[in-house]
């Protein structure tokens, strides 16, 4: 550290660098002028004959920090402001702690308990000098203010193709422009110091934050800036059905369209989808992309153009989702209430929307619960307004109610709250003297049968096992109805006939009585349901009833006895899905997936919504197994796709080609394993190996590598390590010379089965593969990258508080000349072809390194400092491995993305 030098330089002259005094001094005789300047902000030092720099750190509280390369010392200090004019301002610091590592000369001496005692002088602002007394006219050392980087009028949001320029500034000016650190593809710095930029970028969302870095050479300044990308981005999302099989998973209201209803479902994931009516079935339209951990669904027409917005519970927030756009808001979240008096860590429990004093603003009612409640269980009622935002009423309860309901029980223009334990309350929460039940959890609904546009109270008594209607005020229902099975949902419909629903998962009914005189209209077999709605269709008029259950969901039409419209059945969705390529089929984009080991299932998801699913099974190819993976592309350039499938069973693996439309077989071989282990991996991908103008066939597993020229039927490659190895990953690429590249990483066992890892590289030459370097390297995965002049390669690091993933950067010799940390686990890893960044898909498990939750995301990030430029909100579950498809930007058309996490299959279009 230089101010080691200058401190032994000092102390002959000031005695052993001590010294120093008050930090202010005696006032200045009146008739002397004084000048004032300030020490306080970063000031740097360049070391001669280095590029280092030392900061010195000078803070209002009188602490110091330097930072000396590795070294990093504190201090306190006294500085003199304000002296006499064409006098030096006096400086004293005291040393207090170390690290003892290497400063920039390498040395490690520890300053603590010494001092230093200098005077400062001023040039200006931004430069100051110090020397070692009063009198002396040459400086030991100058410094300069840390510089500062500005942009000029830089936008807040610039719109997709839109093309940004701004004037790149630092103060004070050095002579030097800042250079770009990282930032979005295409960003650039001109000569004359414009920052260069056509927003081009990949987007999630109508709004998509992008961040760059700008740096100083040689000063160790960096400053990071961010913008809004304006997009009109066609983010497709779709996975199969399923409904959660609790309360309130399932809703029906226009979101969509106000010609015609969707059905809202809440899925077993915890996940939202709409079902749009197309002809007499349902399919998926929509399903929101991002991680919810939703328990529970409404809607509401926030704006008053009668289409609905989603609201959604979880357990500490309420949301609302703008299907049309996929933009999220929160209404209310539990952190909201935790300045009133009641208790920290609570969870919402259920919740109702409506506007309860017709100001024109929604009110949401909640229950509330303590996540451990101890010796503390009551749970409390409150209210949120929208219109404020703010609390306007809560209410201490002695009850654990379970469900609240909002309705006109009194008198049509006002409206009151109900809850499942029996308790009442108006619209500012006073609890009415009167019970509309005496026992906790009491399935009920709210319906007005007479006609008076006053509700009454529908109710099953489980005790008495009795289906029971109530008006308010009254002590005993007007009418009952003793039932035979127990039931677990109960529903008026708009031809005010009462449907209730089974608890039985198999033999039951769902029943439907006159609301007069309870007189049972019709029955129908079915499973336990859990929800029950009904609504009017828009064009027949005709009343349409939909009931969910733990694994189905049906509708029927009401004439008034139930017609089946349509129904699914179904166990546990998918869970693993992964991509098998982008299409371009009759002019129309499709992205590809399927679900390995789950099924023959291929899916499609098409640029205008669309979504399909066929099965790839034939039972005339007489080809069986479990299919482990897929690629699809056109092999012989004839514009017509194969589908490569490759299936493994119990000998080894086959593998066949079968058109995509005609679904064809075209051709089929086999693979036996070459030893008794367990072939763990499978991975297929397509490339022009050997430069014919044809794509050519990729296998990996985990005992080979296998290239092979489906044209010519020519084997290119057959690669089996000779060692006890498992290949862990491969990619190939051409460089910039044209020649192809291929790297390998690969687990390997000696002689005495000690396990170590190498990466090797292969040059395509003559046509054949030849060996061309070799690194005992751990790279789990391995990617060619800038192209293939570098390589990364990662490496898992795990802890009891977390994993991370180190990312080495390589050069074609296979020595390291870069590294960062990423948090948590890598799954993907792919540079787009039109950009110098990298596209990385992670999951952070947090600090407590718990996984059942993980936060995972897809980001766009530095490929020399890992830093991040773009990132998705939290997605569904982790992005499954190999499963990113990329297609640039060509012949005007706009890049597409494609990427399956475990649950769920995207598709994105700018």
């Amino acid at each position: 550290m230089l101010i080691r030098t200058v401190c032994i330089f000092v102390t002959f002259l000031l005695v052993a660098c001590g010294g120093g005094g008050d930090s202010e001094s005696s006032p200045a005789t009146p008739t002397i002028p004084t000048i004032t300047n300030h020490i306080q902000g970063r000031w740097l030092l360049k070391i001669p004959d280095t590029e280092c720099i030392e900061t010195f750190i000078f803070n209002d509280d009188l602490s110091s920090k330097i930072i000396s390369s590795q070294q990093v010392t504190t201090a306190i200090y006294q500085f003199q402001s304000q002296v006499n004019s064409g006098t030096k301002h006096p400086l004293t610091i005291n040393f207090t702690h170390s690290n003892l590592l290497p400063d920039c000369e390498g040395n490690t001496q520890d300053l603590a308990g010494n001092s230093l005692s200098v005077f400062v002088d001023f040039n200006d602002e931004f430069e100051m000098e110090w020397y070692e007394d009063a009198e002396h006219s040459a400086p030991l050392v100058t410094f300069i203010k840390e510089p500062e980087i500005t942009l000029s009028q830089l936008p807040e949001i610039v719109s997709y193709g839109e093309v940004m320029r701004v004037k790149v500034e630092t103060t004070p000016d050095l002579g030097v422009l800042p250079e770009l650190l990282y930032g979005p593809n295409g960003m650039t710095i001109s000569a004359d110091g414009t920052l260069n930029w056509e927003a081009h970028s990949i987007a999630f969302s109508a709004e998509q934050e992008i961040k760059f870095s700008l740096t100083i050479p040689n000063y160790g300044v960096t400053k990071q800036f961010s913008i809004k990308q304006k997009s009109d981005a066609a983010l497709n999302v779709y996975s199969e059905l399923s409904t959660s099989g609790k309360e309130r998973d399932i809703s029906i209201a226009n979101f969509l369209s106000l010609n015609k209803k969707q059905i809202l479902i809440l899925k077993n994931n915890k996940q939202i989808a709409l079902l749009d009516k197309n002809g007499e079935e349902y399919t998926q339209q929509w399903s929101y992309p991002y991680h919810l951990d939703a328990l529970k669904l409404s809607h509401y027409d926030f704006e008053g153009d009668r289409l609905n917005h989603i609201v959604v519970m979880n357990s500490d927030q309420i949301l609302s989702i703008d299907p049309n756009t996929n933009k999220k808001s929160v209404i209310v979240e539990i952190e909201k209430f935790e300045e009133s008096h009641i208790l920290r860590d609570k969870k919402f429990v259920d919740f109702s929307i409506a506007d309860l004093n017709d100001d024109g603003h929604a009110e949401i009612v909640l229950i509330i619960a303590c996540k451990d409640c101890g010796n503390t269980p009551n749970h409390d009622l409150w209210v949120w307004d929208t219109g404020s935002n703010s609390i306007s009423s809560l209410y201490d309860l002695n009850s654990q109610p379970s469900e609240v309901q909002i309705g006109s029980i009194i008198d049509k223009n006002l409206k009151h709250i109900l809850l499942d334990d029996g308790l009442v309350f108006d619209n500012e929460l006073k609890k009415l003297n009167w019970l509309h039940a005496d026992s906790e959890n009491t399935l009920f609904t709210l319906a007005d049968i007479d006609g008076n546009e006053i509700e009454e109270i529908i109710s099953y008594n489980k005790q008495e096992q009795s289906i029971e209607m109530l008006k308010y005020g009254e002590s005993s229902p007007i009418t009952h109805l003793a039932i035979e099975e127990d039931i677990c949902s109960l529903h008026v419909t708009p031809l005010k006939s009462i449907v209730t629903g089974p608890c039985s998962s198999y033999g039951g009914n769902m029943n439907s009585y006159s609301s007069e005189k309870l007189e049972l209209q019709w029955s129908e077999l079915s499973n336990h349901t859990n929800n029950i709605i009904s609504a009017v269709t828009e064009n027949s008029g005709e009343v349409e009833l939909l009931r969910s259950g733990n694994s189905s969901i049906s509708s029927f039409k009401l004439t008034p006895y139930p017609e089946v419209v349509w129904g699914l059945n179904y166990s546990t969705a998918s869970t693993n899905y992964h991509t098998a390529g982008n299409i371009v089929e009759g002019g129309s984009f499709k992205a590809l997936f399927y679900s390995p080991q789950h099924n023959w299932n291929l899916y499609s998801v098409s640029e205008n919504g669309q979504k399909e699913k066929n099965n790839l099974y034939k039972l005339e190819n007489g080809i069986n197994g479990s299919i482990h993976a897929i690629d699809i592309f056109d092999a012989n350039l004839d514009g017509v796709n194969e589908v490569i499938i490759n299936t493994k069973y119990e000998e080894g693996f086959t593998l066949f080609a079968q058109e995509l439309a005609s679904e064809v077989l075209l051709w089929e071989k086999s693979f036996s394993q070459n030893s008794e282990r367990y072939v763990s991996s499978v991975e297929m991908e397509h490339a022009d190996i050997n430069n014919d103008g044809y794509n050519d066939l990729i296998v990996v597993n985990s005992e080979q590598l296998y290239v092979e020229d489906l044209v010519n039927q020519t084997v290119l490659w057959d690669y089996k390590p000779t060692e006890v190895s498992t290949i862990l990953d491969a990619d190939f690429s051409r460089n910039k010379e044209g020649t192809l590249i291929a790297v390998v990483a690969i687990e390997k066992r000696d002689s005495n089965y000690h396990l170590f890892n190498s990466t090797e590289q292969f040059k395509f030459i003559d046509g054949a593969f030849v060996p061309a370097s070799t690194a005992s390297l751990l790279c789990s995965k391995i990617v060619l990258i800038n192209q293939a002049t570098n390589i990364a390669c990662l490496s898992s690091h795990g802890s009891p508080y977390g994993n991370s993933t180190e990312l080495l950067i390589l050069d074609n010799s296979l020595t390291q000349i870069n590294s960062f940390f990423i948090d948590g686990e890598v799954t993907n890893i792919l540079q787009p072809q039109d950009s110098d960044n990298l596209l990385i898909s992670s999951c952070d498990s947090g600090e407590t390194g718990l996984s059942n939750n993980p936060n995972c995301t897809l980001s766009m990030r530095s490929v020399n400092s890992g830093d991040i430029i773009w990132q998705t909100p939290r997605l569904l579950g982790a992005i499954t491995t190999n499963s990113i498809e990329y297609m640039p930007s060509k012949d005007g058309s706009k890049p597409r993305l494609s990427f399956a996490t475990k649950n769920a299959m995207y598709m994105v279009e700018l």
